[in-house]
């Protein structure tokens, strides 16, 4: 039991001292609580070592340190106003034609939703200094916008703030290749199948939402 426990706080302490590093995100929680359910599931069935045990108990307690990290409350580190700040794309942006939509994280830890031009291209991992105006979210119409981004710690937003320096590749190195493939396969698909059905197809497969057509999306 003694040895579990030190398992257990390791793995804990390990993912919230990982993710001040790295990016990880929720889909890697997701896959870290999934492999200890798996290893878990193999040892109660199965019978297999202890080491497959101690692998599920580190993986899933890892898992738990990064979804600790990623739901810190970070809100009373800004004000609303102009603002300068500097930071990093720590999730793949939406491409909405005319605009995009990217997920920023502070260096002190806080996320604003940014509004960019779709040109020139951010991606995930670049590393940016930015000068806009920002302020709290407002909701629309009868849609809920405000607790739809705050569900995902986002509590600011800046629409088309300046770029004032860029630097890319600093994100976390196998989100950027996942992101990179994600990329790959829907510009194949896009060659390959006419609208709407290569956008209808992106949905299915990868979740891509962003060219869906508006009656699609609601059917």
């Amino acid at each position: 039991m003694r040895d579990f426990s030190v398992v257990i706080l390791a793995g804990f302490l390990g993912g919230v001292a990982t993710s001040s590093f790295f990016d990880f995100g929720l889909e890697f929680v997701s896959l870290f609580i999934f492999l200890g359910a798996v290893f878990g599931f193999l040892v109660w069935h199965f019978s297999f070592s202890n080491l497959i045990l101690f692998s599920a108990v580190c993986f899933t307690s890892f898992g738990l340190g990064i979804l600790r990290y990623e739901i810190q409350d970070v809100r009373p580190t800004l004000i609303p106003g102009k603002a300068e700040l500097s930071g990093r794309v720590v999730d793949d942006p939406q491409r909405l034609g005319r605009f995009t939509r990217a997920v920023f994280r502070t260096e002190a830890g806080a996320k604003i939703l940014l509004t960019l031009p779709p040109y020139p291209e951010i991606n995930y991992g670049d590393k940016l200094k930015i000068a806009g105006k920002l302020q709290k979210p407002e909701n629309f119409g009868d849609f809920d916008w405000k607790n739809y981004l705050a569900k995902d710690n986002i509590y600011f937003e800046m629409f088309l703030p300046e770029i004032i320096s860029r630097e890319s590749g600093k994100g976390f190195w196998l989100k950027q290749i996942l992101f990179a493939a994600k990329r790959r396969y829907l510009e194949n698909l896009s060659k390959v199948l006419p609208e709407p059905h290569s956008a209808f197809l992106a949905g299915l497969t990868v979740g891509e939402r962003t060219s869906l057509p508006e009656e699609v999306e609601e059917s």
